[in-house]
């Protein structure tokens, strides 16, 4: 039976649990990035908002490849700022405002990780 990615990363995750460490954390990050890469049609992609308000909600999936080339959804708009590579120049200087962002993120993602994939809906979506 084929097994999907929220399947496939439970597993990868719970192979590195261990004590806290920068391999654990390592781990957590490569699955992280599975999930953000996982393809949007699975269903556990819909029923994270419920449980985890942090996610935006999900609109409309439209997998017609003639509309823009690939597969796409549509997901509620959230206001803030995107943090990638290089830091933006709104926080250059606020040292206060870098770290309670970074203490946010740590939260938000802790909180990410206190969802309990194995009950529903997420169980019966494998």
């Amino acid at each position: 039976m084929a097994r999907n990615t929220l399947e496939t990363s439970i597993d990868g995750i719970r192979a590195a649990w261990g004590p806290l460490s920068t391999e654990l954390i390592a781990a957590c990050e490569r699955q992280l990035q599975d999930l953000l890469e996982a393809p949007p049609t699975e269903e556990w992609l819909a029923a994270l908002h419920p449980v985890f308000p942090l996610a935006p909600r999900p609109f409309l999936l439209c997998d017609d490849h003639a509309v823009l080339g690939t597969v796409f959804s549509l997901l509620e708009h959230r206001r803030g700022l995107i943090v990638r590579d290089e830091e933006p120049l709104q926080l250059a200087g606020h040292d206060g405002l870098r770290r309670r962002i970074g203490e946010s993120l740590v939260d938000a993602m802790a909180d990410l990780h206190d969802v309990d994939m194995t009950q529903e809906p997420f169980e019966t979506l494998g």
